[in-house]
């Protein structure tokens, strides 16, 4: 609409509205005045001048509001790791030609530790994905704001987070990284010996496969009887024995049983051996040097017998 007499000025309004799951982005809603946009969709806006002839086309490009979305990886590292930062926000592309840049904080668990200004680089022009680093140290002190590091050892975390402005009101996005030593695992057995037919518990030792310091975890290990090669592995739980302690726990049944097992097994509780025979159970550590299979021998106790020599 027109503002006012031979102004030349012309305004108006578009209403968007949130896609529905399944509707298709860009439509006129029913009424036509309305049109279906995603988080982060940019709207182009052209007009067309009718005169001169040439028909000039101007065209102004508005990005839908996007909530931010923050990575910190890994997610679990030594102290003295060199943290990635990833911010997805694709309202912050302001200029689809040129590479922009954004500012997050860092800071750490430890009281009094300053933080850290940490700039974020789109990762190409137009793509909305900014990227960065976070610096440790393995220092005891408590460091200073904007030195470009940050002081964690073990137990400790580091907190990057990123203030939206876009949509107004959203909370600040959070990542948590639990610092601690990536030490080999260890895997045990208890007894280190068995009776057939005795539980076998196992237990594994590896901080490295907390990554979740609020919940308890779980990872595997593969129990064989290596006295039945045909006999395929089972694939035993271990559930951490509580949040943040590194130390995941299980017990395997066995069966004093000659019947041998040909097919896939995988995940179970129990397995099959007799007297004699001896088990071994591996486990995969990841961290700190790639794979490497950790694994405990467990022999299966047999009943002894007595002669005298020479017989009487």
């Amino acid at each position: 609409t027109k503002t006012g007499d031979s102004t030349g000025a012309f305004t108006g309004r578009l209403l968007t509205l949130a896609a529905a799951p399944g509707a298709a982005v860009g439509e006129f809603g029913a009424d036509g005045a309305a049109m279906i946009v995603a988080p982060g969709d940019k709207l182009t806006c052209v007009y067309l001048d009718n005169a001169p002839a040439a028909r000039l086309t101007g065209g102004v490009i508005v990005r839908v509001a996007s909530p931010g979305r923050l990575e910190l990886s890994p997610p679990q590292a030594r102290p003295g790791t060199v943290f990635r930062v990833t911010l997805h926000d694709a309202d912050l592309d302001v200029d689809g030609l040129a590479l922009e840049q954004v500012n997050v904080t860092a800071s750490t668990s430890r009281p009094g530790e300053g933080q850290q200004r940490v700039l974020l680089t789109e990762t190409s022009p137009s793509a909305g994905v900014f990227t960065g680093e976070v610096r440790t140290n393995d220092r005891v002190s408590v460091g200073m704001a904007e030195t470009g590091y940050l002081n964690a050892l073990e137990g400790e975390s580091v907190v990057v987070s990123y203030a939206d402005a876009s949509p107004a009101g959203s909370a600040e996005a959070r990542s948590l990284v639990t610092v601690s030593p990536c030490g080999c695992a260890v895997i045990t057995a208890d007894p280190p010996s068995l009776s057939a037919g005795a539980d076998l518990g196992i237990t594994v030792a590896d901080p490295d496969r907390d990554l979740d310091p609020l919940a308890a975890e779980a990872v595997s290990v593969r129990v064989s009887n290596v006295d039945r090669p045909a006999q395929v592995y089972v694939e035993v739980v271990l559930t951490e024995s509580g949040p943040s302690t590194g130390l995941f726990t299980a017990a395997l049944r066995t069966l004093d049983s000659v019947f041998q097992e040909v097919f896939f097994v995988g995940p179970r509780d129990v397995i099959n051996l007799s007297p004699g025979e001896a088990l071994s159970a591996s486990y995969t550590n990841v961290l700190p040097t790639g794979p490497v299979e950790r694994a405990v021998h467990v022999p299966v106790k047999i009943i002894g017998t007595l002669a005298a020599v020479p017989p009487v």
